[in-house]
């Protein structure tokens, strides 16, 4: 009887490959969902940088209407103060493009979207990242206002997501092993079973039945 028998290591190696294969799909799945909430956190804070440069412009226009030119340069010059971790860039360029007052030295390009600090005529601080800036670029009156807000965010984002990726994935497959050793085992007793009940057939037996612990 026992010539008979399954080979056990064919039965083994189907396991193991159903193990594999939902380790692997849970694994992927966590992946796809990262990848998507990177992207859909990145389209959301970019929108949220713009409008939050966007909305600061009407207020340099009051106040350059209230203060003046004198007022306005101040103004610039509060806010970079302000801003020291430069998270948050501003800079005042007269109308003949010279610097007058603001926290960067370098009028940008008028087609740049984004600038990084030499670009914009910085060096990066001490123990200070060279980080990409959003910019805005206003007509201020005579003036052009530039806005740069920094993408930092976005850096600590994908940062917490890489993380993110790493432990899910180390979880999803331990769990995508166990799963799969599970739905394994279970397939090498109902085999087990349906080939006795198969061979006792074969051998005479017609009252042979599988054994109900077997199939679940």
């Amino acid at each position: 009887m026992a010539e008979h028998m399954p080979d056990r290591a064919l039965i083994f190696r189907t396991s193991t490959k159903l193990a594999l294969q939902y380790s692997a799909l849970y694994s992927l799945l966590v992946v796809v969902v990262v990848v998507i909430s990177y992207f859909i956190a990145r389209y959301e804070i970019t929108e949220w940088a713009l409008g939050w440069m966007q909305a600061d412009a009407p207020s340099f226009e009051a106040i350059l209407s209230k203060s003046g030119d004198e007022g306005l340069r101040r103004a610039i010059q509060n806010a970079a103060d302000i801003n020291s971790e430069r998270s948050k860039l501003y800079g005042l360029f007269s109308p003949d493009l010279k610097y007058l007052a603001g926290n960067f030295p370098n009028l940008p390009a008028a087609n740049l979207s984004t600038a990084t600090y030499a670009e914009l005529g910085l060096e990066a601080q001490e123990n200070e990242t060279n980080f990409t800036y959003w910019l805005r670029i206003d007509q201020v009156g005579p003036f052009l206002v530039v806005q740069g807000t920094s993408d930092e965010v976005i850096s600590e984002v994908l940062s917490a997501l890489v993380l993110s990726l790493v432990i899910g994935f180390f979880l999803f497959l331990a769990l995508g092993l166990l799963l799969g050793r599970r739905v394994g085992s279970i397939t090498e007793r109902r085999v087990a079973a349906i080939f006795r009940t198969l061979v006792s057939a074969a051998s005479g037996n017609f009252d042979a039945r599988i054994n109900p612990e077997a199939r679940g």
